[in-house]
């Protein structure tokens, strides 16, 4: 039998709920977490203390049912709402307490919206009234007044959430499965079977993810900066690089952990896929190397 994990993530407390079938509760587990108020009318948390008590939780009421992450069909959430947090999507590292929904440090910011007449482009925008109590204005003052986050946002590397987002990101290390929302793997048509393929996006290759390899039709698509990609890819049969830069593309030739090399946009009815990994023994002693690449750049790096 499969059963269903649910998250409770409050104010005050995390918990975790297993339910069977037939939504009979199997077992319950709760912790609270310590409430943080730097100034009256502020409210923290720590996420970091969310996160451990919600999966200690978790465990704690899978022990009680006495079940496996193999019996759990799926896992709900279920949170505190507006609850802002902002964290660094390389390091997964939250870079300041979150702001709970509670909190009114920004009150006066929503007050000078509200006399500047943003009341209608925010109703028209978003259905919302202007209030402390909403994500938007914590976001801004996060910006504003912690060290290094418009850097960090500068480089793409700033993540904003409320406590439903951050538990999922803790929950999937930052992967997106990408081709989820486009229906099941298995599709039917016209008395024909068809398996979608299935994309998982990972914000960073140190990722259990981004180091699992599975079968076709799974594919990681795995953001990394260029000067540690060849680093990070480690050996590899058959790598594939689009790319303008001439610097890097003759690292790519000259790096030894790469066998088969294709550079450029080159069709895959155009690639020779049976060197160097199908051949015989010698091919791989050797460590033959195979290179393609289209003509129009061989004609552009030669100069004609």
């Amino acid at each position: 039998m499969k059963y269903i994990l649910a998250l409770d993530q409050g104010t005050t407390s995390s918990r975790a709920i297993v339910f069977d079938r037939a939504g009979r509760v199997k077992a319950v587990a709760q912790k609270e977490f310590p409430q943080i108020f730097p100034k009256p009318g502020w409210v923290e948390h720590d996420a970091e203390a969310i996160w451990k008590t919600q999966l200690a939780t978790a465990k704690a009421a899978m022990k009680k049912a006495r079940l496996t992450a193999a019996h759990i069909a799926a896992i709900g959430i279920t949170n505190q709402r507006e609850t802002t947090l902002l964290w660094d999507r390389q390091t997964g590292k939250p870079i300041a307490n979150a702001i709970v929904w509670q909190d009114r440090r920004t009150a006066k910011e929503c007050d000078r919206l509200k006399a500047t007449g943003k009341v209608p482009l925010i109703r028209r925008k978003t259905g919302l009234v202007i209030d402390a109590y909403f994500s938007a204005t914590k976001i801004a003052w996060l910006m504003k007044n912690v060290k290094g986050a418009r850097a960090l946002a500068r480089q793409g590397r700033l993540v904003f959430g409320t406590m439903d987002t951050w538990l999922i990101w803790k929950l999937t290390g930052g992967t997106t499965h990408v081709t989820e929302k486009h229906g099941p793997r298995l599709e039917q048509m016209e008395r024909c079977d068809y398996i979608r393929p299935t994309i998982l996006h990972c914000d960073s290759p140190d990722l259990k993810m981004a180091n699992t390899e599975y079968m076709f039709p799974f594919t990681s698509v795995v953001k990394c900066p260029q000067e540690q990609m060849i680093e990070k890819i480690s050996g590899t049969l058959v790598a594939s690089a689009i790319t303008s830069d001439e610097a890097w593309a003759a690292q790519l030739t000259d790096a030894t952990n790469i066998d088969r090399l294709n550079i450029g946009p080159l069709p895959t009815i155009a690639l020779n896929w049976l060197q160097p990994h199908e051949g015989s023994i010698v091919d791989f002693l050797f460590r033959a190397r195979a290179y393609q690449t289209p003509d129009e750049r061989l004609k552009a790096l030669c100069g004609q």
